[in-house]
């Protein structure tokens, strides 16, 4: 008796792990795009916007495989970053 809880225990937790792993995948695949939290007041940073495109830009060209959505988002704070914009968590 306890032998067959075992095997079926382990069955499930096999299944279990199986989902949880494809679950995880079709997040991935989802286009990254940043949205800010608050919209850019173009009185007080007029650059924001035509920097959140040029940076979208640079990340396309410069990855080669297809990144995750925290992978570009870490990417594009970088870069905004570097261009001078202060990016609070």
């Amino acid at each position: 008796m306890q032998a067959a809880l075992f095997r079926s225990f382990i069955a499930i937790s096999a299944i279990a792990s199986l989902v949880a792993c494809a679950g995880g995948h079709g997040a991935r695949q989802a286009t990254p795009s940043y949205q800010p939290r608050v919209a850019p007041d173009a009185a007080k940073n007029p650059q924001l916007p035509g920097d959140i495109q040029d940076c979208q830009k640079r990340i396309s060209e410069e990855s080669t495989k297809e990144l995750g959505a925290q992978q570009h988002m870490v990417l594009m704070r970088g870069c905004l970053i570097q261009r001078g914009h202060i990016m609070l968590n």
